[in-house]
């Protein structure tokens, strides 16, 4: 369990309104479309539950502060799922961006509250509690001889009691040095600087933002920082890679598949905004995971046999029949579906061949470990997200079926918020079970999660824009520019009901200036004057709106 030493709250002014989980309560999202005139036809579209979770990220985000040693991360930031190595707060910032990804490029013409987002993210990520363990979790776990028994069922054989569970840093453990830096990690801690990278990388590539090309410091406390750029990051990651074929450890001596997939996709979207290609270092460590952390079977032509994690201290390859879960298959598919799709679909039939568990009501879901009849809920949320990315639509209905059924979908009223509860109760939706899940209902094609990553749009920075939406009173359903007709094409809506029909405005930016534009409010021409500066601003009102601006 993650220490919670400090007592300091990293919130200014009054103690922030947690959520309040009333199951059934308000129905569906109350700015979900009612009529086709609502939006535009043919345009991608966020759904309703795409909607509601971005407003409450937003408002987790919007109540500032930081995550340095003399705070407290607000209990909102899950550090209790994953126990013992995923319940830090960091991971709710990492899995959240899944889903704010594919939102960001189903509206790619809307970009600033997403950018907001990945930002505080991406601060949070440099201090103190998203690195921690790294410099307090030193030498061997002195509690490894209670591990309980199923914490050390992926250890190698004889190994109990005597060896660190998955999720204890161990630095200096094991022969190896020492090394307060989080970042270098002695050729380790990819646990973090992998993760780092994919939240600086998702928000490079959203934001077009360069800030983090500058030096930011990763700050232990007010005398130990350590200062990188992001080209020295990702430059790191790759050396590290090419020194050490196997890949790069996680944990002292502990190299996982999982974290390596992940960061390859973040050092991918590095390459796409600055011109270089260090993915193929990856390139070359999944060379080697092809051979032996993810097999192909020859007689079946899927992946069966995937490995938590590879210690070369042991020779140990944690790949054994017993080790095999979803919670593993799912997000090395989810990453690896990016990078490389026809290996992917090897590891997804693997995926579903082991776990998937179809219902007399036609519903299935994801169990923990091959034969067990329980679902799994995290895993069967992303392997819903990814049936779908990959066209498998008759699996993605039969999940999709389960989820909604099982694990309370909650619409809150108050915030226009959408999350699941899981039966679980608590003042806030449980971060990392809800991240793992949304995905599921942000793909808004399949196909989208790998263009991001093998045909990403860049040129959404040199074309017109949506910004300065009243947010969250506004929301942004869609935000899309057809570079063929030359038309910005946006739908709006709201969940306060109680603000429809007042003013508001909405500017479009990236215009030309001097060009003539055609300016249409629900169909309507709108008289606003020429761009200038490159920006219109176009007077509406909150509530149901779709607006095209094309250029003659």
């Amino acid at each position: 369990m993650s220490p919670r030493t400090t007592t300091g709250k990293w919130w200014k002014g009054t103690t922030p309104e947690p959520f309040t989980a009333r199951p059934g309560s308000g129905g569906p999202f109350r700015g979900r479309v009612r009529s086709s005139r609502e939006i535009v036809p043919g345009i991608p579209a966020l759904s309703d539950e795409s909607i509601g979770w971005l407003a409450h990220l937003h408002r987790k985000v919007d109540y500032g502060g930081t995550w340095t040693m003399n705070d407290t991360p607000h209990e909102s930031w899950d550090d209790r799922s994953f126990t013992p190595f995923g319940n830090f707060p960091r991971y709710d910032l990492t899995w959240s961006q899944w889903s704010l990804a594919l939102m960001a490029e189903t509206t790619p013409a809307w970009r600033e509250v997403y950018t907001k987002i990945l930002g505080f993210a991406s601060d949070r990520y440099l201090e103190y509690w998203s690195l921690y363990e790294w410099l307090e979790h030193r030498g061997d776990d002195p509690t490894r001889d209670m591990y309980p028994p199923e914490w050390t069922v992926v250890f190698p054989p004889g190994q109990a009691g005597k060896y660190n569970a998955v999720g204890w840093a161990g630095n200096g453990s094991g022969g190896y040095e020492y090394d307060p830096d989080p970042v270098r990690g002695a050729g380790q801690n990819l646990m973090y600087k992998g993760y780092l990278n994919l939240s600086l990388s998702l928000y490079s590539y959203v934001s077009g933002d360069d800030r983090y090309d500058r030096p930011f410091d990763v700050v232990y406390d007010s005398e130990n920082s350590f200062r990188y750029d992001h080209r020295e990051l990702n430059e790191l990651i790759a050396r590290q890679w090419r020194e050490f074929w196997p890949g790069i450890a996680c944990e002292a001596g502990k190299i996982f598949p999982w974290c390596n997939a992940l960061t390859g996709s973040a050092v991918r979207l590095f390459d796409v905004m600055h011109g270089t290609d260090l993915l193929s270092a990856f390139d070359n460590w999944k060379r080697y995971g092809r051979r032996h952390y993810f097999p192909v079977n020859e007689e079946s032509g899927r992946i069966e046999a995937l490995s938590n994690y590879y210690d070369p201290d042991y020779d140990f390859n944690s790949n054994q029949p017993h080790m095999q879960g979803s919670g593993l298959y799912a997000p090395v598919l989810w990453h690896g579906i990016g990078l490389d799709r026809p290996l992917s679909e090897r590891m997804y039939a693997g995926m579903l061949h082991h776990f998937l568990r179809e219902q007399p009501d036609g519903t299935a879901y994801l169990s923990p470990v091959p034969g067990m009849d329980i679902d799994a809920n995290t895993a069967t949320g992303l392997g819903a997200a990814c049936a779908l990315e990959l066209g498998d639509r008759e699996t993605y209905s039969a999940l999709r079926g389960f989820i909604e059924a099982n694990y309370e979908p909650t619409w809150d009223d108050e915030h226009g918020e959408f999350s699941f509860g899981f039966g679980l109760g608590e003042n806030w939706p449980r971060g990392q079970y809800n991240a793992w899940l949304m995905p599921a209902f942000s793909v808004a094609a399949p196909g989208q999660w790998h263009t991001l990553h093998s045909s990403p749009n860049t040129l959404k920075f040199h074309e017109p824009t949506l910004e300065g939406v009243d947010y969250p009173t506004v929301r942004v359903r869609q935000a899309y520019y057809d570079a063929k007709s030359r038309a910005l094409n946006v739908a709006i809506t709201s969940a306060d009901m109680n603000a429809l029909g007042k003013p508001t405005t909405l500017t479009v930016s990236q215009l030309i200036d001097q060009a003539d534009y055609q300016v249409l409010l629900d169909g309507q021409p709108v008289d606003v004057p020429q761009p200038r500066g490159g920006k219109v601003v176009v007077p509406t009102t909150i509530g149901a709106h779709t607006l095209l601006v094309r250029q003659y």
